[in-house]
């Protein structure tokens, strides 16, 4: 693997907002690259506004940015969520941590429809887990062969701090009618894991859900204790999930991303135990058994996101460099 190009989407303190945050990315089927992330007036319930970017020549440029969700200098918008489904590109985000709506381009990205509210979703398995906060992802969702549409959920039940993103779970919310409707999956948090929540999704090669899992370190432990990811596979992205802690993939805690590419799975997260730095790749070609030497792309780590491109034939990376320094999307030989 090969770093290629680096280019600036956002740094800090310009064009009207402190903080770029969150980021997300997916290829269209015509190759066009999309961006999406968070414009930041503070931390995670400060007003926020909700971003997408696009980039039609490889990431080499890219267009202006175009609001998608507005905090109407009032409201925290967070986590969008970007799924490729065919033509269409359907995008999901929250306002509060609380309702969830869903809109969908097109046009590679150019206009949007008008967000429809789908926080039913959500309400349908409250009696279940009676969540405080929801988000989506971060990252960006995935298409199955069949038409399903998943993307991965974390919710919180605090009622004693409603803003608390923790104790938490994780899930999957998935559309079968190319996203007219949505359905929360099974809720679920694997053993051993602590207040699961920011989680990636693709497809193995028999056609399976794998899921890659953040999880915070236990209560009391040694600042520098090895802490790893987990994992969780199964059959349809909706339930009866296979769990395990995967101790080839070192993790501060910090959000990372997965994709699909040709010769099987991308993974991208800050390669440290002890903290957000080391902005790394790696790739599996067996489905997830075992993983590559990671590259190096940027020692200044925090959230990323990664996407194949079939257009370009190269991955493409989408980070906050320095955690709140910059957004960078970088584009990578495999």
């Amino acid at each position: 693997m090969k770093l290629l190009n680096t280019a600036l989407i956002e740094r800090a303190g310009e064009n009207g907002y402190p903080f770029y945050r969150i980021p997300g990315i997916v290829a269209t089927e015509k190759g066009t690259l999309l961006t999406c992330y968070e414009a930041r007036h503070g931390g995670d319930w400060a007003v926020i506004d909700l971003y997408v970017r696009r980039s039609t020549d490889g990431g080499h440029t890219w267009e202006a940015r175009q609001m998608v969700l507005s905090g109407q200098k009032k409201n925290t918008t967070n986590n969008p969520v970007m799924i490729v489904d065919g033509a269409r590109v359907h995008l999901l985000c929250l306002e509060n941590y609380k309702r969830l709506f869903h809109r969908v381009s097109e046009d590679d990205g150019l206009t949007w429809s008008e967000p429809e509210e789908i926080t039913d979703a959500l309400e349908a398995r409250r009696a279940e887990y009676p969540w405080t906060c929801a988000a989506v992802g971060p990252g960006h969702g995935l298409r199955l062969p069949g038409g399903r549409l998943i993307a991965a959920v974390w919710l919180a039940s605090n009622p004693g701090n409603i803003t608390a993103h923790g104790p938490s779970k994780i899930s999957t919310l998935y559309s079968d009618d190319h996203g007219k409707t949505w359905t929360l999956g099974e809720i679920f948090e694997p053993e051993g894991s602590v207040s699961p929540n920011e989680t990636c999704v693709a497809a193995l090669s028999d056609g399976r859900v794998i899921l890659n899992i953040r999880s915070r370190k236990p209560d009391g432990a040694p600042y520098t204790a090895p802490h790893y990811r987990y994992i969780a596979i199964s059959a349809d992205g909706s339930g009866n999930w296979e769990t395990w802690l995967e101790k080839q993939l070192p993790d501060p805690a910090c959000c990372g991303g997965m994709c699909n590419f040709p010769g099987g799975l991308l993974f991208t997260n800050c390669d440290s135990y002890i903290s957000r730095s080391n902005h790394t790749l790696r790739k599996s070609t067996d489905d997830g058994r075992t993983w590559s030497e990671a590259l190096l792309y940027d020692p200044l780590a925090g959230y990323s996101d990664c996407i194949y491109n079939p257009a370009t034939g190269t991955a493409f990376v989408a980070y906050e460099h320095e955690r709140e320094s910059e957004l960078r999307v970088s584009e990578i030989e495999l």
